[in-house]
């Protein structure tokens, strides 16, 4: 199943009859959702998600949000009112869990990586030296990231020879990084 498809999918961990929990695929967190007063079915509609902004979501997105809600042979089902303390997640669903968080945090990673590429660029366009708190403006990302980020990269600091930002490790930067910064010799 792709990514896309992955989203399109809640699974029930959980129903009862007046809730539907589910593990959510946008957000890995536990959502619950209105049940249909019958805790023996496979399928309980589609729902949008409740962490996703309301204003966010219109007729249009709609569609790009909301998921089906499917249940499993793990799916605990109740005559009595559940509540998420009462609920305990097995291993796969766990695993689950935390396959989405590694998703949310790798995709946060890409833009606020693709954010400081972006300033260091814009940067050594306008002929500015790319040195960390212009990369910081610039990207509107935290210092300790774009430092990371730098020395992901191969780039350090050197105020012993007043060289500032150069690279020192080159194996690590891409041949656009070393046009912009210098080589330390």
């Amino acid at each position: 199943m792709d990514e896309i498809e992955s989203l399109k999918k809640a699974e029930v961990i959980a129903v009862d009859r007046v809730h539907v929990f589910i593990i959510c695929p946008h957000c890995g967190m536990i959502h619950l959702h209105g049940s249909t007063r019958n805790n023996t079915l496979d399928e309980y509609g589609s729902r949008v998600p409740h962490c996703i902004p309301k204003d966010v979501v219109d007729g249009d997105t709609l569609s790009l949000v909301q998921y089906d809600l499917i249940t499993t042979p793990d799916t605990i089902r109740s005559d009595d009112e559940l509540t998420t303390k009462k609920l305990k997640l097995n291993e796969r669903q766990l695993r689950m869990r935390q396959s989405i968080f590694q998703r949310i945090a790798d995709e946060r990673k890409r833009i606020s990586d693709d954010k400081i590429l972006n300033a260091v660029r814009e940067l050594a366009l306008r002929g500015s030296k790319p040195d960390l708190w212009r990369i910081k403006i610039y990207s509107g990302e935290p210092h300790g990231k774009v430092k990371d980020w730098l020395h992901e990269h191969g780039i350090w600091y050197s105020s012993y020879d007043r060289k500032g930002w150069y690279i020192e490790h080159p194996d690590k930067a891409t041949s656009e990084l070393i046009t912009i910064f210098s080589v330390k010799e």
